[in-house]
């Protein structure tokens, strides 16, 4: 699934063809996409129109138009809750997205600039400002409450984030004043504080006042383990070994933005 803003559609495309399958209307300015494989449902953010789409993934027929806010912007799944993270930019606000319906509670948070996982039944967010890192869980009621971990006074910029199943830990990339970059591997707790695991060196994600910056290509691979980041400062890509949590190797790729991995 691929997202177009010029212009505003959804696309299938065949990768080992290079052709587009099908495509559909979207709303205005697609940023964030999400795939529910259980509910073969596509959820779409519409940063333009404050609104994420649901779709049908085998046909693309929109199910639902769920209004977020102002600015929706990055998505993130929960897909055995058949549950949706949505960031509304402008309003500071996380919305949860419950199948085809927004769910009733919202999460202001402080900063409009801000990181979005799931791992299990828990979301992860950070914000870039504010340097704050919290957890949202679900509760046994069904409900959702948003515990506050982690607030730091260094003056680092948080940037991308990412939950590594096999061993439990949250990978945190951050850059400090003198723009050096590093990646905190934390043992995410929902009713205590963290632990920090490991902090390492990555090189540089770019120029912190830039638009071009970095910092939110980390990902981890499912066949390898690894977690890998952008380094996008620095035109390379960071392997980290998630037993040792130490960087294996560096590799020089051009110009590294967003990073996906395949799973076979």
């Amino acid at each position: 699934m691929v997202t177009s803003r010029h212009p505003d559609q959804l696309l299938v495309v065949d990768p080992v063809y290079a052709q587009i399958m099908m495509t559909e209307t979207t709303g205005l300015q697609t940023l964030g996409v999400v795939v529910n494989e259980a509910t073969g449902r596509i959820y779409v953010g519409n940063f333009g129109s404050g609104d994420v789409w649901v779709y049908d993934s085998r046909t693309l027929t929109v199910l639902a138009k769920i209004p977020i806010g102002v600015n929706p912007t990055l998505l993130e799944i929960l897909p055995d809750e058949d549950t949706v993270f949505a960031i509304a930019r402008q309003e500071s606000r996380i919305v949860v997205i419950k199948g085809l319906t927004k769910a009733h509670r919202v999460w202001r948070f402080r900063s409009p600039r801000a990181g979005c996982r799931s791992r299990e039944q828990t979301g992860l967010r950070q914000q870039r400002d504010s340097a704050h890192l919290a957890t949202i869980s679900k509760q046994a009621a069904g409900g959702w409450k948003a515990h506050s971990n982690l607030v730091f006074e260094d003056g680092r910029q948080l940037f991308g984030l990412v939950y590594h199943p096999d061993n439990g830990y949250v990978y945190s990339i951050y850059a400090m004043p003198d723009n050096t970059w590093y990646i905190d591997a934390w043992k995410p707790n929902n009713s205590a504080l963290w632990g920090r695991e490991a902090t390492i060196v990555v090189p540089s994600g770019g120029a912190l006042d830039s638009e071009l910056v970095g910092g939110t290509g980390i990902v981890v691979s499912p066949k390898t383990g690894h977690v890998l980041n952008a380094n996008t400062g620095a035109d390379s890509v960071t392997v980290i070994d998630a037993n040792t949590n130490r960087v294996s190797e560096t590799i020089v790729v051009g110009d590294p933005f967003p990073v996906v991995v395949k799973s076979v």
